[in-house]
């Protein structure tokens, strides 16, 4: 179930499965989708229109996305995550 501007109005779409929700968000919001997402662009949701006007783009970088690098936490913050990460047995 979708609706919305740029939206095919009735549209039926076959084959589509939960994981192309993420790919299609991020086409309709005008992101790239990285290369390596499971799912692909539900194409056959949208207007024509809309189709012609914005092509797909893709983006294999995926560091904007990436979780923190240890060097953006406080000193403070690392011991925390240290000391949490020995309560739950990952580390000695």
């Amino acid at each position: 179930m979708a609706k919305g501007p740029h939206l095919r109005r009735g549209a039926e779409i076959y084959g589509a499965r939960l994981i192309d929700i993420a790919p299609t968000l991020l086409y309709l919001l005008d992101q790239p989708v990285p290369r390596d997402m499971d799912g692909r662009v539900l194409i056959d949701l949208f207007e024509s229109e809309f189709i012609e006007s914005h092509a797909i783009r893709y983006d294999s970088n995926l560091e904007d996305i990436a979780a923190p690098r240890s060097g953006d936490y406080s000193k403070e913050e690392a011991e925390q995550v240290e000391e949490r990460l020995k309560a739950l047995g990952y580390i000695e």
